[in-house]
């Protein structure tokens, strides 16, 4: 399919640079867990950047959804979430893959962020609140091309 992303944040430093931002979540996903998976994002990100001369930041994170009750409510969401929305305004990577988000979450970030991120994902259950696995982008660095999502089992 068409890319979903493509650098707009345009410096002079390089030509622009197209992404699949699903792609790349999913992969961002399982960064963290092995130097295999570390290597296959690397050889997926330079498969699906064209003529880039600049770097961008992606990020994976995750949340850990506000939907839990937990007995840990000193790191419960609400606690949280200013911390995480400084974070990202402080490193401002161009692409947040996040995994238990909800919409009411990632609304939060979005607004901290004055109006330089927006996101999309959807919940595992669209019909109810749940959990998804989306991401934030900022519209300063990547502009969003083309969005859609498809299941690989029956949602929920």
């Amino acid at each position: 399919g068409p890319p979903l992303l493509e650098n707009s944040h345009r410096t002079g430093r390089g030509s622009s640079a197209m992404f699949s931002a699903s792609a790349l979540c999913a992969l961002c996903r399982r960064v963290a867990s092995s130097p295999e998976s570390r290597r296959l994002l690397q050889m997926a990100t330079t498969a699906a950047v064209t003529a880039v001369t600049s770097e961008i930041d992606i990020w994976s994170f995750n949340l850990r959804t506000e939907l839990v009750k937990e007995d840990d409510l000193e790191n419960s969401w609400p606690k949280r979430r200013d911390e995480v929305a400084a974070l990202i305004g402080k490193y401002n990577p161009a692409i947040v893959c996040v995994q238990e988000a909800t919409v009411a979450m990632l609304s939060h970030l979005s607004s901290k962020s004055n109006g330089t991120y927006q996101w999309k994902g959807i919940s595992r259950q669209p019909s109810k609140p749940d959990e998804c696995a989306g991401f934030l982008f900022d519209v300063e660095q990547v502009e969003l091309l083309n969005h859609s999502v498809f299941w690989l089992s029956p949602p929920g």
